[in-house]
């Protein structure tokens, strides 16, 4: 195992192989930056996202509200991979971006390049 930090050591190894790792999602940003006014498939990068774990929403920021972005639940299709159908809607640029967990935990988009 890899980290941006570096390779663990022995006791840090122990440490995270008695007690695990969890791996905090990091939104990054869209792999797909086109698409239709009348709804397309986005892929989004979501850092951290594994086939087991569970994405409620995705949401973008309208005018101070957080709205639905997809038409159906979002699914997880690799790791660090989402797809969902959005809604018929244009996201403009600079548009923050959001997915929510199961436990109601949510991370905000890290790019603000959404075009």
């Amino acid at each position: 195992m890899y980290f941006d930090v570096g390779v663990p050591g022995p006791a840090e190894y122990k440490a995270m192989a008695a007690t695990g790792v969890k791996l905090t999602p990091k939104f990054v940003g869209l792999l797909t930056k086109t698409g239709s006014p009348g709804g397309s498939t986005v892929v989004l990068n979501v850092q951290g996202i594994g086939r087991n774990d569970t994405i409620k929403m995705v949401q973008y920021e309208k005018s101070g509200d957080w709205k639905y972005l997809c038409n159906s639940k979002p699914k997880v299709i690799g790791y660090g991979r989402i797809e969902c159908n959005t809604k018929a809607l244009t996201i403009e640029a600079g548009t923050k971006l959001r997915i929510l967990d199961n436990d109601d935990s949510s991370y905000e988009c890290a790019n603000t390049d959404t075009t």
